[in-house]
């Protein structure tokens, strides 16, 4: 794919995740909320739920295949430090769909049982991980772009910020 559409993909598919978060799955999202509320709403919308993971899943995908092609385009393949972005980007996107995979797959079958808060620290275990190393990742190559003068600074000043928030 070129990289226009690509991008196109990425901002509309994290866009609606983002948006699904935010109004759909709020209530079991809010891990520093009440867990009964939590456990009530897992309970009774185990495929919205689940949904809401695949969403998240096709963002991952979106935001590697975006990232992949603007390295491809712009980025001199042979150079040590792009290897290690891909790399990074690798190992994050595998954190991100353990954590997802585990939080969207279990957390509604044991919403009732013992097993529910060790299931949600897990994930949240991995997606904060994964949430680190891609953020600090994109900065990385966003900024490594800026210095190799490949794509000017206020195109690579958005995903900069953006990325940059993935990280706390």
């Amino acid at each position: 794919m070129k990289l226009i559409p690509l991008a196109r993909f990425a901002a509309i598919i994290l866009s609606v995740v983002l948006l699904c978060g935010v109004g759909l799955l709020r209530i079991p999202l809010a891990v520093d909320g009440e867990w009964a509320a939590r456990l009530v709403w897992l309970g009774q919308n185990g495929r919205l739920w689940m949904l809401g993971g695949w969403l998240v899943l096709a963002g991952v995908f979106g935001w590697m295949a975006f990232l992949v092609a603007l390295m491809h385009i712009y980025s001199p393949a042979h150079r040590v430090v792009t290897m290690l972005q891909s790399g990074l980007m690798l190992l994050s996107a595998g954190l991100l769909i353990a954590g997802v995979t585990v939080w969207m797959a279990l957390l509604p079958s044991a919403a009732n049982g013992e097993w529910a808060a060790f299931i949600d620290r897990l994930a949240l275990a991995f997606l904060g991980g994964g949430l680190f190393m891609a953020g600090t990742t994109t900065v990385w190559i966003t900024v490594d772009l800026g210095l190799l003068h490949r794509l000017p600074w206020p195109w690579l000043l958005p995903g900069t910020v953006a990325a940059a928030l993935w990280i706390p």
